[in-house]
């Protein structure tokens, strides 16, 4: 059996299925070509490209798979403080990762995610750390030295240790600004069980409640083990479009959810008589909650 999850640098042009059922020694029933002209041959495709997947767009055509703008913007600093005693200041902020709530914007610090790298664990001053801020604005084409201008100048401040990791980033830091996006899954046509979603390009979520890589962990589980009870029980065709039919449904329906639970969540996050309400809140990062 061989299984095919679309990675290439360059963009998918088409995507086209051929009748027959698949065995190991069977030609190819899927044929992916690229914009480069390069096209290779599959038994199944798997599209995981990312929020604004070409395989979702091949598949649903292209307005209907755009990502719809939420209106949050989420910003990255990537940073070396130079300074041990500033470094400390935010790794210990908790021992595994800090969340500080505003009614105007979000912010996060902490070790065990925002610690990246660093050539000497002993010398704290090297290590290379990020922050994130998230908050309602209008969609920016920022990055590096204007993005944390405006950053500094135009959004809500934080308070104590998540402001002053905005603060102290070095001005040639690497800094980014993005509009977050998301997609509510819906059915589409799978080419008789060939060509299907997962993760983001099938669910592109918010960030809240960190959810997102759990559900595409679940995705390619589920897809992992469809495809092996195929391979085990040689059913043919229709077998294979039933299989895959349920990967689908299943997954458009937890992935429906999740996404309408994150948007959820984001004016939650914003609302401090809601905060209390947030699904962070109440059932933690808890799988499927």
């Amino acid at each position: 059996m061989f299984c095919s999850v679309l990675h290439s640098s360059h963009s998918t042009s088409t995507c086209q299925a051929s009748n027959g059922r698949p065995s190991r020694r069977a030609e190819c029933c899927v044929r992916i070509g690229f914009e480069n002209g390069e096209v290779l041959d599959a038994e199944y495709l798997l599209g995981a490209d990312d929020c604004s997947s070409k395989i979702r767009q091949l598949l649903l055509g292209f307005d209907t798979a755009q990502p719809c703008p939420s209106g949050y913007l989420f910003a990255t600093g990537i940073t070396e403080y130079a300074d041990a005693t500033r470094t400390d200041a935010i790794t210990k902020a908790y021992h595994v990762a800090s969340i500080m709530m505003g009614t105007e914007s979000v912010g996060g610090v902490g070790r065990a995610y925002l610690v990246m790298s660093t050539n000497d664990p002993r010398d704290k001053s090297a290590w290379t750390t990020f922050w994130k801020k998230l908050w309602r604005g209008e969609p920016l084409d920022l990055s590096g030295r204007d993005a944390l201008q405006y950053i500094e100048s135009n959004t809500p401040p934080l308070l104590d240790v998540f402001q002053s990791a905005v603060e102290w980033t070095a001005r040639d830091s690497s800094v980014y600004i993005d509009e977050m996006k998301y997609w509510i899954p819906m059915p589409w046509d799978n080419l008789g069980g060939r060509v299907t979603l997962a993760g983001d390009a099938a669910h592109p979520m918010l960030i809240y409640r960190g959810q997102n890589f759990q559900h595409s962990i679940t995705d390619v589980d589920n897809y992992v083990e469809t495809l092996s009870r195929l391979e085990m029980t040689g059913d043919g065709d229709a077998a294979r479009a039933k299989a895959l039919m349920n990967y689908d449904a299943e997954m458009i329906g937890r992935g429906s959810k999740a996404v309408q639970q994150f948007l959820e969540e984001a004016e939650k996050a914003l609302d401090p008589d809601r905060i209390k309400d947030m699904l962070m809140m109440t059932k933690g990062h808890i799988k499927g909650a």
